[in-house]
């Protein structure tokens, strides 16, 4: 395989410069390349995280919430229900009065 005299020129023009190249300079350079593009992505996935995690922790707080009401709301309904003499979820059935239910459901 032969090479041509200009790719020759150009191959020992990059090999005289990469051997005078430092490596804090290249660093330097890579890293002043990549950085807008590392700050973009790091902006999308930290942000669409970042407003994930606080949409979570918005979630929890309201659904915390509304189970706080909903056992006040129960508790209410039960003493309104005990005051007027009807079941109501705290009263609790013994085996007996389980019993005695099923056995009326049979003669109905």
């Amino acid at each position: 395989m032969t090479v041509a005299p200009v790719e020759q020129a150009m191959i020992r023009e990059f090999s005289n410069q990469s051997a005078n190249i430092d490596p804090g300079t290249l660093t330097q350079v890579l890293s002043e390349v990549i950085q807008p593009f590392m700050g973009k992505v790091s902006i999308m996935v930290g942000g669409l995280f970042g407003l994930y995690m606080i949409f979570i922790i918005t979630r929890l707080h309201y659904e915390r919430k509304k189970v706080i009401l909903m056992k006040k709301i129960l508790y209410n309904l039960d003493q309104m229900n005990m005051h007027e003499g009807i079941k109501c979820s705290r009263t609790k059935k013994t085996f007996i009065k389980k019993m005695f239910e099923k056995i009326k459901k049979l003669f109905r």
